[in-house]
């Protein structure tokens, strides 16, 4: 799957154990009424697993195009043993999205949803 949003965060890397580790990635994915112009805002987090994608050199704020794929599992949860369900989406690859004269793409802050992101 692709989604496309501008930067709101790279969270550091949190290691989970000695072989997994796990890097957030925020992103605006807010869209527009084409006619009003009004900002329907809607974000998205998907996480870069084992350092599997270098996320080194990209910014807050810069439009991109990123390949995931879902991961999702059925669990029992402990605290009562109904059933539950768990998904994520883990990176495959990132780009920069860039404008017809082939330069990348970069959202002033202004434009940007103003929201604390979870560390």
């Amino acid at each position: 799957m692709e989604i496309r949003g501008a930067i709101l965060a790279i969270n550091p890397v949190k290691q989970i154990s000695e072989k997994f580790s796990i890097q957030e990635i925020y992103l605006d994915t807010s869209n527009y009424n084409n006619v009003t112009g009004e900002k329907y805002e809607n974000a998205a987090m998907v996480q870069n697993i084992n350092g599997k994608v270098d996320l080194s050199g990209f910014e807050r704020g810069e439009m991109v195009l990123l390949n995931v794929y879902a991961n999702g599992r059925f669990f029992t949860r402990k605290t009562d043993g109904n059933a539950g369900f768990m998904q994520s989406f883990n990176l495959g690859s990132i780009e920069r999205i860039k404008n017809t004269a082939n330069v990348p793409i970069k959202l002033s802050e202004d434009q940007l949803m103003n929201v604390g992101i979870p560390v």
